[in-house]
């Protein structure tokens, strides 16, 4: 908390995703649901956003069929690569 203080962070926003303590097996939904908890537990006021649509695109496996659907994902994984 001292840190965070010294930072001048008044509140921490967290990206979630709906039900994720629902689904410990799949790795994400448990690095999620285990951050939720820490969150809990350190006394910094914060806010868990839990969506319920969720895509992460990886520039090795789906970038060319993502780009092929969406120009602008073409534009932004040039952009950020």
């Amino acid at each position: 908390m001292l840190l965070v203080q010294a930072m001048g962070i008044q509140r921490y926003i967290f990206m979630s995703i709906f039900n994720c303590e629902k689904h410990p097996e799949v790795p994400l939904m448990n690095i999620k649901s285990c951050t939720e908890k820490f969150l809990a537990s350190t006394g910094v006021p914060y806010t868990v956003l839990r969506l319920t649509g969720f895509h992460q695109v990886s520039q090795h496996t789906h970038t060319h069929t993502h780009t092929q659907m969406c120009p602008a994902l073409s534009m932004a994984a040039q952009t950020h690569s």
